[in-house]
């Protein structure tokens, strides 16, 4: 069971899944059981759409669409609800 879940978190399916949550970086050089063997960091782009991001979460004026939030749409629909439970 443990390698089954290890090999869907490392699928491609998996890792979109992640992104589209905003769970994203490059994680290095892996070894041979393809864990991080390094210093992982996110790319300039998903640190620019996670900004982007924040900011549209936090203005309602803001559409959430992919020209505002990139593929971090679903994240941030999510985030406003989350928000305004709340309130």
């Amino acid at each position: 069971m443990a390698r089954k879940i290890k090999e869907f978190i490392l699928s491609s399916e998996a890792k979109e899944i992640f992104r589209s949550h905003a769970y994203v970086i490059d994680p290095g050089p892996l070894d041979k059981d393809s864990f991080c063997a390094g210093d992982g960091k996110a790319t300039e782009e998903d640190c620019k759409w996670l900004v982007e991001a924040v900011k549209v979460a936090r203005d309602d004026s803001i559409p959430v669409n992919v020209k505002t939030c990139g593929h971090l749409v679903g994240e941030v629909k999510r985030q406003r609800k989350t928000t305004r439970a709340g309130d």
